[in-house]
């Protein structure tokens, strides 16, 4: 009878065990997600830091184009 209740209690940890790792896997597969969005942030910002720096350029030739020939 002991080693029964003991084999149903070691079954209830491994059960419990399992479902442990099956939530550390879904953590490593959000962590991945956060971890992508944040280079597709990156990706973004950098974007951005080129559309300003053209910007930049532009209103920098368009004030030379007003200033006309030296």
């Amino acid at each position: 009878m002991i080693n029964f209740v003991v084999e149903s209690l070691n079954n209830k940890v491994k059960v419990i065990n399992l479902a442990v790792e099956s939530l550390n896997n879904k953590v490593k597969v959000i962590n991945f997600v956060v971890e992508s969005l944040n280079n597709k942030v990156k990706v973004i910002k950098s974007a951005v830091k080129s559309l300003n720096n053209r910007i930049k350029v532009m209103k920098l030739v368009e004030q030379l184009f007003k200033m006309g020939p030296s």
